[in-house]
């Protein structure tokens, strides 16, 4: 498929690189090094801890949202690569949710990996 709207494209990459700048400089943090897990409370109540695999379950559904929705924009080079950008992002949430409930035994490996 040949796209033929070179200055839309341009817009869009640029668009992209301004974002990605900007990600990289003010917001891009670590799951495993950045969260203060030592500061969180390891007595939440259940209802807590089920939201947050809730959430989990949620975020296990990326590689469906990505594989689908990155064959849309592939053409567009600036939206597939905010695309691949933001299923990064998203991942990083799916293993901040998993230490969480690992870290203080709230759930242990098999149960995670099993659900």
């Amino acid at each position: 498929m040949k796209v033929r709207d070179t200055a839309r494209q341009e817009r869009l990459y640029n668009m992209y690189k301004t974002f990605f700048d900007n990600a990289e400089q003010e917001r891009r943090w670590n799951p495993l090094r950045d969260v203060p897990y030592d500061k969180i409370n390891k007595d939440a109540p259940e209802s807590l801890i089920t939201v947050a695999e809730t959430f989990c379950c949620v975020e296990s559904y990326l590689p469906d949202y990505v594989s689908k929705g990155i064959n849309v924009v592939r053409p567009y080079f600036g939206q597939a690569w905010f695309s691949a950008n933001w299923a990064y992002e998203e991942s990083k949430h799916s293993v901040a949710l998993m230490e969480y409930l690992l870290r203080f035994g709230r759930r242990r490996p098999t149960q995670m990996f099993d659900l």
